[in-house]
């Protein structure tokens, strides 16, 4: 076997394994609160919405009205006090539909940018899912994952060459 295949399995595996197996699609987000939260979507969730037959000319819940639901969820959940309603403006970035068989659901992405000064490199974003029912997902905190394992041993200095002049 190539180191190709070997590597594009290996990968496939750790992916695979990133979501249980009752999860089709996963969210992360890092919003204006600093908290890491998911968005786990469940397939028994997908399936108790419309389906979007392949004769219907549009799915069941329209663009506009997932990014309406998703833009007042995210007006609650994310309330800024004054202070940083005057540093931060939330943008709409995109949406996109996620299909699973002749089910779908939306994928509403927004992102926090300063107002006074450029944006660094990690932006705060959030990703909103809504059904096909209208029913928006909630976001999850992430509880932070145990470490395995021993802790790990304390860093010990280097000792300085012989003939080192101290400063």
């Amino acid at each position: 076997m190539s180191r190709l295949f070997l590597s594009y399995l290996f990968l496939f595996t750790w992916v695979a394994g990133a979501v249980p197996a009752e999860e089709l699609h996963q969210s992360v987000s890092e919003p204006i609160d600093g908290k890491h939260y998911s968005t786990p979507i469940t397939e028994a969730m997908v399936k108790k919405t419309p389906a979007w037959k392949a004769d219907a000319e549009n799915p069941p819940v329209s663009a506009r009205k997932a990014m309406a639901l998703a833009e007042k969820y995210v007006d609650q959940k994310f309330k800024l006090d004054k202070a940083n309603a005057e540093k931060w403006e939330r943008g709409f970035e995109s949406i996109s539909l996620v299909e699973h068989g002749d089910h779908w659901f939306w994928h509403v992405h927004y992102e926090w940018y300063p107002t006074q000064e450029e944006p660094g490199e990690n932006v705060p974003y959030a990703y909103v899912v809504v059904l096909m029912d209208g029913t928006v997902v909630p976001l999850e905190v992430e509880k932070p994952q145990p470490t395995k394992g021993p802790p790990a041993a304390p860093v010990q200095q280097a000792a300085k060459p012989a003939g080192a002049v101290k400063k």
